[in-house]
């Protein structure tokens, strides 16, 4: 739609034939213009032809993972403050967004994550009251360290908040376990064995925040992925995590069920390249 001007005002012109939503909610913008979900692709809109942000790469799991039945509930976020953005769908067999794949627009990568399905979300600045009152504080002045009438929350920054339909906050409960997981790891060299002697995690995580780190291999992407026992990474205190473990193909896994906020913002291996057996 294009302002003209009196008598007519706007002008209509259509700018796609082939795709459209694939469901209300599936466009979001964000400073490229516009990511839109359609029945095959996901793909960017900048006032031109449509370009496919996902062909080659995540397109065929995301198509062949959506439910047939309940496709109609999922829906597209734009999280500005960590460039990304969120493709919110109900895997087969769920009624409800139970995942997300999320892409950065920045660095032009993909994730994905899990949902406790969910129905609804948006980003925005999060209005809150203080957490603990100092009346309702149980603890003694002189042992007690945390704060009181003071909001977690910076007006400041945009959070992305989720509804669901189906659980409450007292029903989700403030520990599960928090993990961050990749898989397939070739360095590039497929054919040749690995053998990965230490994990170097770079974490935005509170000092003393206790992360296993969970290294597994595979001879074959077939086979699957073979783990070995996970150890722990101290934030502020741990440099590294030595691990030993060798295959064609090097899995890692990050998690921890605290209570606390943390970040994973990468990690290398210290590795060695062995022979094709």
């Amino acid at each position: 739609m294009q302002y003209i001007g009196p008598p007519y005002i706007f002008r209509f012109q259509k700018l796609s034939s082939y795709a459209g939503l694939l469901a209300n909610n599936c466009v979001t913008s964000f400073p490229g213009g516009h990511i839109f979900m359609s029945n095959n692709d996901v793909l960017r809109h900048s006032g031109g032809e449509p370009v496919s942000i996902c062909t080659g790469r995540m397109q065929k799991w995301i198509f062949n993972n959506i439910d047939g039945n309940y496709y109609n509930r999922s829906f597209l976020l734009s999280h500005p403050s960590y460039n990304e953005i969120w493709i919110c769908f109900p895997q087969t067999g769920f009624q409800f967004p139970n995942v997300a794949a999320v892409w950065n627009w920045q660095e032009d990568t993909w994730a994905v994550r899990d949902l406790p399905n969910v129905s609804c979300g948006t980003v925005g600045v999060f209005d809150s009251v203080g957490s603990d009152s100092f009346d309702g504080d149980s603890g003694s002045f002189d042992s007690d360290n945390t704060s009181f009438n003071f909001s977690p929350f910076a007006s400041a920054t945009k959070r992305m908040v989720m509804g669901s339909p189906q659980y409450s906050q007292a029903t989700i409960g403030p520990a599960f376990t928090a993990y961050v997981q990749r898989e397939g790891i070739d360095f590039g060299m497929p054919e040749r064995t690995k053998l990965i002697r230490s994990v170097r995690p770079r974490v935005d995580a509170p000092p003393g925040t206790k992360i296993m780190v969970q290294i597994g291999a595979a001879m074959d992407l077939t086979s699957g992925t073979v783990w070995h026992q996970p150890k722990p990474f101290i934030a502020g205190t741990s440099f590294k995590v030595d691990v030993l473990a060798s295959g064609r193909y090097i899995a890692v896994k990050f998690f921890t069920d605290l209570n606390a906020k943390w970040r994973l913002k990468s990690f290398d291996f210290d590795f060695k390249v062995l022979g094709k057996f």
